[in-house]
């Protein structure tokens, strides 16, 4: 999973992962977490792995805003 590649530093895997999620949320029209997602996807395009861990605890607080809204929590 995305966190995992990112801790173990596996650039190609999170790409992999955050693409993904890109192109998900883009489908979903969940556009606050896309937007999150977008530089994420670009910091690991580009191999950026010190940007990538920078940027993603706002995608997993937007991640984490989804479930929340989905659950009723």
């Amino acid at each position: 999973n995305l966190c995992q590649a990112l801790l173990k530093g596996e650039v190609e895997q999170a790409f992999e992962e955050a693409h993904k999620l890109k192109g998900t949320t883009g489908n979903l029209n969940m556009d606050v977490f896309y937007h999150v997602v977008c530089p994420l996807v670009e910091a690991l395009r580009n191999k950026n792995l010190k940007l990538a861990r920078e940027l993603f605890p706002a995608v997993e607080k937007s991640y984490k805003n989804v479930i929340a809204a989905i659950c009723g929590s």
